[in-house]
């Protein structure tokens, strides 16, 4: 798991996942310094009505050096870019990079609901996570700036997700 960020919310009472994001930087495809690089993951959680999205994925993302912001440049799904709207093109290293994120996310969520009843619900146990006084509970694995939060609310966003980190 090293060198895996995550970043993950849900809520009570029936511990149902509102976020999951969990990525890595390609090494194939990013600098030494981080200006520009590419990730890939999976990224799940709840979009209303009673559904809930788990989609593998890998984003472009790069540096305004005029306003010193990031920006996502591509957000793509299996098939789809949710940026472009062009077919996804996925390379081996992103598609084993998705796949290794698939395990991670199943270390925390329980896959028995997922296949039962196309819900995701927190693994009692698996991790740590800080209780909020608003019936949420949350995961970061490292402490992430705004800009990265900022990112990671686009992705929840493209996915179609109804809530992303604050």
């Amino acid at each position: 798991m090293k060198d895996w960020n995550i970043i993950a919310g849900w809520e009570k009472p029936e511990n149902t996942n509102r976020w999951f994001i969990t990525w890595k930087y390609s090494e194939a495809h990013s600098p030494g310094v981080l200006q520009e690089g590419i990730v890939a993951g999976y990224i799940a959680g709840y979009s209303g009505g009673g559904t809930f999205e788990v989609e593998p994925f890998w984003s472009k993302i790069a540096l305004k050096k005029d306003i010193a912001q990031w920006e996502v440049l591509d957000f793509c799904t299996e098939y789809d870019n949710k940026i472009t709207f062009e077919d996804a093109e996925w390379t081996d290293d992103l598609e084993s990079l998705a796949s290794d994120a698939y395990d991670i996310m199943w270390l925390y969520n329980d896959e028995d609901v997922w296949a039962d009843t196309d819900r995701v619900i927190y693994k009692e146990g698996s991790m740590p996570v800080t209780v909020k006084p608003n019936d949420m509970f949350y995961y970061t694995s490292s402490e992430f700036g705004e800009d990265m939060l900022e990112i990671a609310r686009k992705w929840c966003e493209v996915t179609g997700l109804t809530a992303g980190p604050r």
